[in-house]
């Protein structure tokens, strides 16, 4: 797990976008210029009067090239870590029993058997135990995928076989962040963004331009979407036979194999 800078001896988000900023010799204005926001927000969040939410933090990770764990740090303290853990469950648990509305702290609190003010010494907000959230996501998938990425010879090949059966494993938590009003937008930004990123690095994929690639992207993308918005999504076989069959892959040629081989789902 992780820890946000939550507590009075540990950088808050708004420390953190203050020393992003002067290292990279902006102004308040300017900076909040390349976010196409106000000053003023900017400046309360350095103050700590207010912080961005989960899309706007996204927006400053894409924006500056930053790491995505840029605003969390490794946790030392089993205990911290153990209380922070049950904190995300409990969230997780809270967006099954609120469809339309994002859940409160108090909710979470609930959901947690913890206070209230436990819960607040680690996530001053919603907000943060969302970015965590996606934060321990896009660890799985740099450790599950990218392997995968550096080794394979075609995109689909990844998708279909490296990608789609990790999804489909998560498919329970995946419905609800694809399905829930209050989180799908920035899960989807997320999701989508990380995905460029392993597939633009990956060497060996052979597409003729990057807008090729942005659009087949955008096309497996909303293939995820449709099945995994299903409350009873499809089974993963049948998924990827419905994506070879749509697209129209030449099954031969993906993988490299000869007419008279077969590849049982």
């Amino acid at each position: 797990m992780y820890q946000i800078y939550s507590k009075r001896d540990e950088m808050v988000v708004g420390d953190r976008i203050y020393i992003l900023r002067k290292e990279l010799g902006l102004t308040q204005k300017k900076m909040a210029d390349e976010l196409f926001i106000s000053y003023q927000l900017v400046s309360k969040w350095e103050r700590h009067l207010g912080e961005p939410t989960t899309e706007m933090i996204l927006q400053i990770i894409d924006r500056y090239q930053l790491p995505f764990d840029y605003f969390i740090e490794s946790g030392r303290d089993e205990h911290v870590n153990q209380e922070k853990e049950m904190i995300i469950r409990s969230f997780i648990k809270s967006m099954f029993e609120s469809p339309d509305i994002m859940p409160s702290l108090v909710q979470v609190a609930e959901f947690s058997s913890l206070s209230l003010k436990d819960v607040k010494q680690h996530f001053k907000s919603v907000n943060e135990i969302t970015y965590e959230l996606f934060a321990i996501v896009d660890k799985k998938i740099k450790l599950e995928v990218s392997s995968q990425v550096e080794n394979s010879k075609d995109i689909l090949q990844i998708f279909i076989f490296d990608m789609s059966p990790m999804l489909y494993e998560r498919r329970i938590i995946l419905n609800v962040l694809y399905t829930r009003p209050y989180i799908k937008d920035a899960w989807t930004h997320f999701i989508s963004n990380r995905y460029k990123k392993l597939l633009l690095t990956h060497q060996k994929v052979e597409v003729e331009t990057k807008l090729d690639m942005a659009y087949l992207i955008e096309i497996l993308i909303a293939f995820i979407s449709v099945w995994l918005k299903q409350s009873n999504p499809e089974p993963l076989a049948a998924f990827q036979n419905r994506i070879i069959q749509l697209i129209g892959v030449d099954f031969t040629k993906l993988f490299g194999r000869h007419n008279d081989d077969t590849y049982s789902f």
